[in-house]
């Protein structure tokens, strides 16, 4: 089953400028479901555009992109939000794991958008932590972490509301030798276990040892594909349960976008109380926090925030860049 094509997808930046860039020159590829696929090339030759597009973060100018067969490039901006929630795990190179809340808060947030009650997002995290080998370090935050420790927490929030599609954007760039192969193991068996689909983008030519399918990228261009035979069979998951959610992933990618969407449609007030809930969990948030749990801009969750604290429900505490931190006023 194809789960990913390109048709001769284009992404360029101020064309007819003299500073004219493409960083996608007319692509056309497919990528089979459960299959582990790497973009392989030097910096700058596009492949995390290649990223950007599949994962609905960039819209191409031209051409067509679809996923299981639905046309991604037609989708709404709410709609490309819930297609990223749903359908599309992302591994990141800097981690981006939040610094303000708990490595269990990291993992269990994606799980808020979706509407799931707080105790199930903990229960699910708690599973995750524990199937990478750090559920001792729960309760901890991002900066107390190793890369390695800090990698795997971000793999565990890649699967929080079980894509089955999983992106890793230069996942080994900031590990050393010992840890950027144990990514590369739980890569490996995220496909081979779990039958998820694999899409890496990397420069290193030693980190492709289980890739299946290989696009080498030059200045936005595919100029070489390279196709692998897979050494080690799908094993199934260990449970029905498991194995029948996977398939209902692969199988309505797209049926819950409607509903997901209604339950995003919500008033003002209703938002301002999420906020103190929030606050009620983790005892202090940011701005950033409110803004990724609602899916709202930042000047919208900054608007909420100044609002609840004219209300006199919360309280500014300081802040450190562009985070501003708050508590309960109490």
């Amino acid at each position: 089953m194809v789960i990913i094509k390109l048709e001769n997808v284009k992404l360029y930046y101020d064309k007819g400028k003299p500073n004219e860039y493409y960083a996608l020159r007319d692509i056309s590829l497919e990528i089979q479901s459960g299959e582990y696929t790497a973009f392989f090339g030097a910096s700058g030759s596009g492949k995390s555009s290649m990223l950007y597009v599949i994962a609905g973060m960039e819209k191409p100018q031209e051409g067509r992109i679809y996923v299981a067969g639905k046309d991604i490039t037609n989708l709404s901006e709410k709609e490309i939000a819930i297609y990223r929630q749903i359908t599309v795990g992302l591994v990141f190179q800097q981690f981006n794991l939040i610094p303000s809340i708990s490595v269990l808060d990291n993992i269990a947030l994606p799980m808020s958008f979706l509407g799931i009650p707080v105790d199930k997002r903990r229960e699910k995290a708690s599973e995750l932590l524990r199937r990478f080998g750090i559920d001792n370090l729960s309760g901890r935050f991002p900066y107390e972490l190793s890369g390695g420790q800090q990698q795997r927490v971000g793999i565990a929030r890649a699967l929080a509301n079980d894509p089955p599609i999983v992106i890793a954007d230069e996942p080994l760039g900031n590990l050393d030798s010992e840890n950027a192969n144990k990514v590369l193991t739980f890569l490996r068996d995220l496909k081979h276990k779990d039958g998820r689909t694999i899409i890496m983008v990397t420069h290193e030519a030693w980190s492709l040892k289980d890739a299946e399918l290989i696009y080498y990228i030059r200045d936005g261009e595919i100029v070489k594909t390279e196709h692998r035979k897979s050494t080690e069979p799908f094993v199934p998951p260990s449970t029905p349960h498991e194995e029948d959610v996977l398939a209902k992933s692969f199988a309505n990618i797209f049926a819950n976008i409607d509903k997901v969407n209604k339950q995003r449609h919500e008033t003002k007030e209703i938002r301002k109380d999420k906020i103190l809930v929030l606050l009620q969990e983790n005892k202090q948030i940011t701005n950033n926090l409110v803004e990724s749990t609602l899916g709202v801009s930042d000047a919208t969750a900054t608007r909420y925030l100044q609002e609840l604290e004219k209300e006199g429900k919360v309280r500014q505490e300081g802040r450190e860049g562009r985070s501003v931190f708050y508590t309960l006023h109490i």
